[in-house]
């Protein structure tokens, strides 16, 4: 996969020394996709387009359109 394809499917974070924020993102989308809330990174509720709630539904695959406006 190149450079522009993994940045046009993933939303990479850096590991610091307190740990791997690719796994905090991870789970976060986990719990999105199964209660249909979005995740707040580190406690703050941030969505730069849409809400808290997200129905993924209709939604297929890393385009995931509930994936537009999520703060991680």
């Amino acid at each position: 996969m190149s450079e522009d394809e993994i940045n046009k499917k993933f939303q990479l974070l850096k590991k610091d020394a307190s740990g791997n924020h690719n796994l905090l993102k991870s789970r976060s989308c986990k719990r999105c996709i199964k209660t249909g809330k979005r995740g707040t990174p580190f406690g703050i509720k941030f969505w730069y387009k849409g809400g808290e709630n997200w129905s993924c539904a209709d939604q297929k695959g890393a385009e995931a359109a509930g994936c537009v406006g999520c703060g991680w």
